[in-house]
C-alpha cells in the first residue's frame, strides 16, 4: 500500500526531538524511540489523509488503547472495538483487519473522526462525543445530562496540546 510506504519515509524523516517529545508524554506505553517514531509517523500520515490533527489522533490512541496496536475492547452485543484507536465496534473477525498494521489502525481512527467532524459541522467537541459514544452521547451532552463521557473532548484536546502539533 502506498500509504505504508509514505509512513516509512515519514518515520525515517521524523526529527528525534519530535519522537522524544511524543515518547515523553507516555513513557510507560511508548517504551522505545522506535515505538514513538512509528506512532508519530502513522498519526501524521493518517492525519494528512483525512485532514485531522495528528496530535489529536495520538491523543485518542493514548486514551483508547494506550498505544496498543492489537487492543480489543469488548462491547455490548458480542462486538468489540479494536486497534490502536478502537474506532467502531465490529465483530471479533473484523478486529484482525483493524489491527493488521499500526497505520491501518490510525487510518481507521482518522476516517472515523473525519466522519464525525463532517456530521457535526466541524465542531470538535461534538465530533469527539460522536467518536466516544455516537449519537446517543452527543444527544446526552447537548441535553446537559451529567455524564463522564461529556468530558471526553476536553480530555482528548488537553492531551493533544501536550503532545504538540
Amino acid at each position: 500500500m502506498i500509504l505504508e510506504w509514505i509512513a516509512s519515509i515519514v518515520a525515517a524523516l521524523c526529527p528525534l526531538s519530535a519522537v522524544s517529545h511524543l515518547r515523553s508524554t507516555a513513557p510507560t506505553y511508548l517504551t522505545t524511540d522506535a515505538d514513538a517514531r512509528d506512532h508519530l509517523a502513522s498519526a501524521l500520515v493518517a492525519g494528512a489523509a483525512y485532514a485531522v490533527p495528528a496530535a489529536l489522533l495520538s491523543s485518542i490512541a493514548w486514551h483508547e488503547s494506550r498505544y496498543q496496536q492489537r487492543q480489543i475492547t469488548p462491547e455490548v452485543g458480542g462486538h468489540a472495538s479494536c486497534g490502536v484507536m478502537t474506532p467502531e465496534p465490529t465483530t471479533r473477525a473484523g478486529c484482525r483487519r483493524a489491527t493488521s498494521t499500526l497505520l491501518s489502525g490510525y487510518l481507521a481512527g482518522a476516517r472515523h473522526l473525519r466522519g464525525w467532524l463532517d456530521v457535526c459541522g466541524q465542531n470538535v467537541a461534538c465530533a469527539l462525543w460522536g467518536y466516544a459514544g455516537g449519537y446517543r452521547l452527543i444527544a446526552a451532552c447537548r441535553a446537559g445530562v451529567d455524564s463522564r463521557g461529556c468530558r471526553v473532548p476536553w480530555v482528548f484536546v488537553e492531551r493533544a496540546r501536550a503532545i504538540g502539533p
